[in-house]
């Protein structure tokens, strides 16, 4: 990776870094046609493209002759061409700008609010997302205005159906917990908190000796993550609990809570729209954010805890950072689990919302790697890479664990130990008879 990095670097890099960079832009853009559309011809350009795809071929050629950079050149006209199937981009511009001209006030609605007003807010708004996105993989503490974005996003469901009466108590709840998780950003990444246990025992101390087993019980049932904690890790990961719980109610806010409780898997569909899966995408890139770089940062492994020691004898540095990486895709699991929940385990709806979430992660991708580092301490190289390959990787496990997260929660345990009952009973049966 280093020595691709360096010829990066040293040689063409303004063009294979231009290459890049559209393929990033052409590929985003095809995602978005084929989460809104779906036309039968995809891969196979169209006459208009083969002209420029023999072009940037004998460019490639000329420039060099190597494999992997002709790819690089040849790659995003293509991906163009593959888009012009998808989206009809010409067609449509040219229909919406002769419909324009046709209008005699048409150099009024072209300054229109609609036209110009809309798209140019919503540019500079996801600019600033994404900024903030980049931003809080460099510094931690930037994770608090994601926090402070989720606050913001509260409301707009509200917009598309009106909320129950009894949603507005819990409103309050979701801001308390959202400035409450903005202050972990800004804990030491790396420490050990005695002050907290210490505290537990002296509360535990006082107590009756019921309340005193109540409370030792609910202490017991905080595993397998607190066992891998030793500072305020369990801490964040219980308020951040209460927040995906808001998070599930607010998706359902039309209904009453003992709607939501008695609510049944297919009994009814929450909405589909655009702007509603924009909305989950964005919270649930934000939660994604917020479960990485909550007690440390993700594209530094050493930022983390090294409670894993307690659980080995030798020192394996392969067996810490497995334990170490499942530590740290639990909370994940958990957004999963809750995104699972309000798609309501469709695999079309999680197909779309992976997609959606793969264009912000793209879109920071691109930042990153104009911010690979070739010079400098190995621990600045290194954090370019990680910082890159995670945002790469987090669409894709999003993916995985959304798949994990909706099997296990649509299974039915009493079934799978009703079958195992049968099953060894029938065993038991043939045992007994074979040896009569």
């Amino acid at each position: 990776m280093k020595e691709a990095i360096v010829f990066y670097h040293r040689y063409d890099r303004q063009m294979l870094g231009a290459a890049v960079s559209c393929t990033f832009v052409a590929w985003i853009a095809l995602v978005v046609s084929r989460t809104f559309k779906n036309p039968s011809h995809l891969l196979t350009p169209s006459n208009f493209f083969v002209l420029p795809l023999l072009f940037s071929l004998l460019f490639a050629l000329y420039c060099s002759p190597t494999v992997t950079q002709t790819i690089y050149i040849i790659l995003p006209v293509y991906l163009i061409s593959v888009l012009e199937n998808h989206a009809q981009l010409a067609a449509t511009v040219k229909n919406e700008v002769s419909i324009l001209l046709r209008q005699p006030d048409w150099h009024q609605k072209l300054l229109s609010v609609d036209v110009l007003v809309k798209p140019f807010v919503g540019f500079v708004g996801f600019s600033i997302t994404i900024c903030i996105f980049v931003l809080t993989f460099i510094h931690r503490g930037f994770l608090a205005a994601v926090f402070l974005l989720l606050l913001l996003l509260l409301p707009l469901p509200h917009f598309f159906y009106p909320p129950h009466p009894t949603i507005t108590s819990w409103t309050r709840t979701w801001t308390v917990l959202l400035l409450f998780l903005s202050i972990f950003p800004f804990l030491p990444a790396v420490v050990l908190s005695p002050i907290l246990l210490a505290i537990s025992c002296h509360r535990l101390s006082r107590r009756p000796s019921l309340s005193r087993l109540e409370n030792l019980l609910k202490l017991m049932t905080m595993v397998p993550y607190s066992l891998l904690s030793i500072s305020y890790e369990s801490l964040f990961v219980l308020f951040f609990l209460l927040l995906l719980a808001l998070f599930l109610r607010f998706e359902f806010a039309h209904l009453s809570d003992v709607e939501l409780l008695q609510l049944k898997v297919d009994a009814v569909k929450t909405s589909t729209s655009i702007h509603v899966e924009l909305r989950r995408a964005l919270i649930c890139v934000s939660l994604v954010l917020g479960t990485l770089f909550g007690t440390g940062n993700f594209a530094s492994i050493n930022s983390f805890n090294p409670s894993i020691l307690l659980f080995i004898s030798v020192f394996s540095p392969f067996t810490m950072a497995i334990l170490l990486v499942l530590k740290l895709l639990l909370p994940i699991l958990l957004v999963a689990s809750t995104i699972a929940a309000i798609v309501r385990f469709s695999r079309h709806s999680i197909q779309r919302l992976c997609c959606l979430v793969l264009i912000f992660t793209h879109f920071m991708s691109m930042c990153f790697f104009h911010q690979l580092k070739d010079d400098g301490s190995w621990l600045d190289i290194g954090m370019s890479i990680s910082q890159f390959i995670v945002s790469m990787c987090i669409s894709l496990a999003l993916l995985v664990l959304l798949s994990v997260s909706s099997h296990l929660m649509a299974m039915d345990f009493y079934l799978i130990r009703d079958r195992i009952r049968d099953r060894s009973l029938k065993n038991g049966v043939e045992f007994l008879a074979g040896k009569q």
